[in-house]
């Protein structure tokens, strides 16, 4: 509910005003507060459906956990060297850090990235 005692402007008495910002403060955090509710609990159902088809792929494949641990310090390894390398953009020319996945200026493809990720 957002508060429409006050009227903000130029004009306004500055108590007024002040007022006025708080309560339009206080909507905005009951907003946000609400935005990370609703995202803890995406994150947790994304945990579990993560874990379930862990589960589900170990069961059938046989992979174990240690397979697991090791793959994610590659993936990790390997998103932070990326972090770094910097490329150049084929429609721009522009150098820019190759973790964007495409060029930051123009959005054009990155030379040396592929163009269609799955994450």
């Amino acid at each position: 509910m957002f508060y429409s005692g006050f009227a903000s402007g130029k004009n306004s008495d500055p108590i007024n005003e002040t007022v006025y910002q708080v309560k339009k403060n206080e909507v905005d955090l009951e907003t946000t507060k609400k935005q990370v509710t609703d995202l803890e609990r995406e994150v947790e159902h994304l945990s579990i459906v993560t874990e379930a088809m862990w589960v589900l792929l170990k069961d059938i494949s046989g992979l174990s956990n240690e397979l697991l641990d090791e793959k994610m310090k590659d993936v990790i390894q390997s998103k932070n060297s990326n972090k770094l390398k910097r490329v150049g953009c084929k429609k721009c020319a522009r150098i820019v850090t190759a973790a964007h996945g495409k060029c930051i200026y123009c959005g054009g493809e990155l030379i040396g990235t592929r163009n269609s990720k799955i994450f």
